[in-house]
């Protein structure tokens, strides 16, 4: 285990790196702005060709953690003997932010216990969704896809058990456990959009696991990477600041392929974030308290499920210019797209939902505009439109009840059973 290290970073590129930040749509577009940036510009400093790129893996929190990803030369994966184990998802499936029964619908990695493909004979094989290195084995055991996100169940068990400290700092202040990672992910998606990211340029990646403790050497979650964080660069040769206002002149999103490769490489497993220093001043500090450090790397073939999944096209806007333009839902999320005035900016606005008891969804993990529906009746939903200001201010938390009269646009939406 490694002592405590400390980086420096200025004014306020870490500002919701902290657990305990609100997640928020405008800090999202802000900080995808601000690292695609930053990527661009590192990359112009490689040598080699220039490929057309897709970018993958950016969340709120990954964006901001994505700056200080150090870009490492491959290392060959240490395979480890085959474990016969239990379903990774069906442990923690309810024990995270964005809960789901994953367990249902997922694409088995490593066989489980009491199948015929868990037998002592499979436990001698060798895998490459299991690594061990610096005592530290990480398995990666199933795979969910749909269109708003790619879901992978992970363990990390260590030989020497972990602090009290490392364990009780997990916790934060929700009822589940978060440790963080520090990756890089690369991804191919040639064969469904003809776009293929170029090894080695560095990219946004997961920096979170939710999940629980099992016991002080063995930790179970799931990784969720999201949908919206698979982009293509218009303009590799574009030398200029990237902004909100200028983010799609440069980007364009793809959504979740049909089928692609990707390949997640894992350096660093921590505790927690501990913030030091002035938000209003540079010389902030991110602290890593407690360490362990490796090579895991692995690679994942996705195929996306859409079964369950629904896209309606709604299209629509009222006499102000506030409108619809369409909504997602897949068996556990489900998000609308906002239309806004000409000259508006989402920026300035926040779209909320309520279930069909007119009570308001809660939003999952990574994404304060994306919901979570797992065990809500969702068969009709009601979608509003609110000024960004007036929802923090008077419309969240105990104050839902507030939104009806404060939104600038509502809109009621039924999902034929």
């Amino acid at each position: 285990m490694q002592e405590a290290y400390m980086r420096e970073y200025t004014n306020q590129e870490y500002r919701d790196v902290l657990r305990n930040t609100s997640l928020n749509s405008p800090l999202v577009d802000e900080k995808l702005a601000q690292v695609y940036g930053k990527i661009r510009r590192e990359e112009k400093k490689k040598k080699g060709r220039r490929m057309k790129k897709v970018f993958a893996g950016v969340s709120l929190m990954a964006a901001s953690f994505a700056l200080m990803i150090v870009f490492c030369a491959a290392n060959p994966a240490l395979a480890a003997k085959l474990p016969i184990m239990g379903s990774f998802f069906k442990e923690v499936e309810e024990k995270v932010s964005y809960k789901g029964d994953y367990s249902s619908r997922s694409e088995k990695l490593i066989p489980e216990s009491g199948t015929e493909e868990g037998t002592e004979e499979s436990a001698e094989a060798e895998s490459p969704y299991v690594q061990t290195d610096n005592g530290a084995t990480i398995s990666l055991g199933e795979i969910y896809c749909n269109d708003m996100a790619l879901y992978i169940g992970i363990q990390i068990k260590t030989e020497e058990p972990l602090s009290k400290e490392f364990i009780e700092e997990s916790m934060g202040q929700w009822d589940y456990s978060t440790i963080g990672i520090h990756s890089t992910a690369t991804a191919d998606v040639a064969e469904s959009v003809g776009l293929a990211f170029s090894d080695g340029l560095g990219m946004p990646s997961p920096y979170f696991i939710e999940g629980a403790f099992e016991d002080d050497c063995t930790f179970t979650g799931i990784i969720r990477i999201d949908a919206s964080e698979f982009v293509e660069d218009l303009t590799p040769d574009y030398d200029g600041e990237i902004t909100v206002e200028n983010w799609d002149e440069h980007f364009r999103r793809i959504g979740m392929p049909d089928k692609f490769q990707y390949q997640l490489s894992i350096d660093k497993i921590f505790d927690s974030y501990t913030w030091t220093g002035d938000y209003d001043h540079p010389g902030e500090h991110i602290q890593i308290p407690e360490c362990i450090e490796g090579n895991w790397n692995f690679t994942l073939d996705i195929k996306k499920d859409n079964s369950d999944c629904i896209v309606k096209e709604i299209n629509e806007r009222d006499e102000n210019g506030f409108g619809i333009a369409k909504i997602t839902k897949t068996p556990y999320e489900i998000q609308a797209e906002a239309i806004l005035p000409e000259g508006e900016s989402m920026a300035d606005y926040f779209v909320a939902i309520r279930d069909a008891q007119g009570k308001p969804l809660e939003s999952q993990g990574g994404y304060a505009e994306i919901y979570n529906i797992y065990q809500r009746d969702v068969s009709k939903v009601t979608v509003y439109i609110c000024d960004y200001v007036t929802y923090m201010d008077e419309c969240q938390a105990e104050n839902w009840e507030n939104l009806p009269e404060k939104a600038v646009y509502a809109k009621e939406i039924t999902f034929e059973e």
